[in-house]
């Protein structure tokens, strides 16, 4: 079981780091989990310039670390999404990350769960936790669970919610859970948004057809391998 925690502070030893390493160490006590933790401090990367090639062509013009990300979030049966809270908003960071990674229209976290996590210190977490939760919910993911720490707060308290909230992500991963709600609210998005718009502009969508194309293929050889 392969799960990416991605820390998108610019401090790797912050209140944020501290989060994704405290959900690191939980997730890593079941002995079928690796926890690969990536720190955008240690990444290269640039900035969505808005050019939509990845639309028509399923590539970024930029072959930097996100490129690399996006493949290892793709290959990832969890992801764990943490960010501070500035300006009540995700950090730049996690912007780009969001701006660059191929995430909604070509469907990333399909059949993928992850978990949303927001430090904050005055106000605005709780609408950095709503800005993850969308973007996984619109990439097709399940969200498994939300963690929000507050600058300050009871160590003993935030342990113990990473503790629950790491077993119930394991869990969710494992016997593949589902929240029917988040399925129904999904469906939609995707049938009657998504989809019929990229449908409608398909000579400059077809990088994000040919990638739901693949993943169903993948799909398919998993439910049905050749004998």
């Amino acid at each position: 079981m392969n799960i990416i925690l991605i820390n998108s502070s610019p401090r790797k030893n912050g209140a944020t780091a501290n989060m994704v390493n405290m959900l690191a160490n939980e997730l890593g006590k079941y002995y079928d989990v690796n926890a690969e933790i990536i720190n955008v401090d240690d990444l290269s990367l640039a900035y969505c310039v808005g050019c939509q090639q990845c639309y028509k062509t399923g590539k970024c013009i930029f072959n930097d670390d996100l490129e690399q990300l996006s493949h290892k979030l793709a290959n990832a049966d969890g992801v764990v999404f943490a960010s501070p809270t500035y300006a009540s908003n995700v950090s730049a960071q996690m912007k780009t990350i969001i701006d660059r990674c191929h995430f909604v229209m070509e469907q990333l976290l399909h059949n993928k769960y992850a978990l949303s996590v927001a430090v904050y210190e005055n106000y605005g977490g709780r609408e950095v936790i709503n800005i993850l939760n969308d973007l996984i919910l619109f990439s097709g993911g399940q969200i498994s669970g939300s963690l929000l720490y507050k600058k300050g707060s009871s160590n003993l308290r935030i342990n113990c919610r990473a503790e629950k909230i790491a077993q119930k992500f394991y869990t969710d991963i494992k016997y593949g859970q589902i929240n029917f709600w988040q399925k129904i609210k999904h469906f939609f998005i995707f049938k009657f948004g998504i989809k019929p718009f990229v449908l409608r502009n398909i000579s400059r969508y077809q990088g994000v057809v040919n990638i739901w194309k693949e993943k169903q293929r993948e799909h398919l050889n998993k439910v049905s391998p050749d004998l």
